[in-house]
């Protein structure tokens, strides 16, 4: 299972809180938590030990602020 697998099985608006744990590896993933994914938290084995990177880089034409492993989808509601 993904990081993004897992934060997918969050229910939305949750007033519990949902604990993902993220094994000891590499996970070569972009994970986007959505803005009605409440109370989420995520953990793994240690800095060194539970890795989670992507290659998304200003060079290649990626704005920087699109550049984050882990995000937070906000999305805009016009009136």
């Amino acid at each position: 299972m993904t990081v993004g697998e897992a934060v997918a099985m969050v229910p939305k608006k949750s007033k519990d809180q949902f604990v993902i744990y993220v094994k000891a590896r590499e996970y070569v993933e972009y994970v986007v938590v959505d803005k009605n994914k409440w109370n989420v938290f995520i953990y793994g084995d240690g800095i060194d030990k539970t890795v989670i990177s992507g290659g998304r880089n200003f060079i290649d034409g990626t704005p920087t602020f699109s550049t984050a492993i882990f995000g937070l989808r906000i999305e805009t509601i016009l009136h």
